[in-house]
């Protein structure tokens, strides 16, 4: 979330800027042309909904391993990235938010009520249901391919201290 705010804000200081100089074509280090063609630019680097859902899909592991190693705080930490990192992205793509709407507004506080209380039985009840709204939302969107099924291997080099 903060990465994603820092680079909005960088996007929106470039953009003051350029609106302060005339619009003739110039070159900024790897941008160049009009002001209006380097922002396109800029843009395209921040990637459509795709690129939001590689994060989404690195904070959904985090968050599995957190809860099986009760790591309750890294969990909670991952949840709050991935909500921020949604969030974001629904700034870059809004058609997506509405499929997204149970999603953010249901699962994510029901996930997040389950690690505050720290109880891995309810964790994995939850974490459940969160899966099954990843692929709810994925159905809403017509990529049903895109099908999140219950992890088996893990990926995280991140573990739970040792007490």
């Amino acid at each position: 979330m903060k990465k994603t705010l820092y680079l909005l804000i960088c996007l929106l200081f470039i953009a003051a800027a350029f609106t302060s100089c005339n619009d003739q074509p110039r070159e900024i280090g790897w941008l160049e042309g009009t002001t209006d063609e380097m922002l396109a630019m800029l843009a395209d680097q921040f990637g459509g909904f795709d690129q939001t859902m590689i994060e989404v899909g690195y904070r959904y592991n985090e968050i599995y391993w957190a809860g099986q190693d009760e790591n309750w705080e890294y969990a909670l930490y991952q949840l709050d990235e991935m909500t921020g990192t949604l969030e974001a992205g629904f700034i870059r793509r809004p058609a997506r938010e509405e499929s997204a709407d149970m999603f953010m507004n249901v699962s994510i506080p029901e996930l997040q009520a389950a690690l505050e209380e720290g109880d891995p039985d309810l964790f994995q009840r939850r974490f459940e249901s969160f899966t099954s709204a990843c692929n709810t939302c994925h159905l809403n969107e017509d990529v049903r391919f895109m099908y999140v099924k219950p992890l088996e291997q893990r990926q995280s080099p991140i573990h739970k201290e040792p007490s």
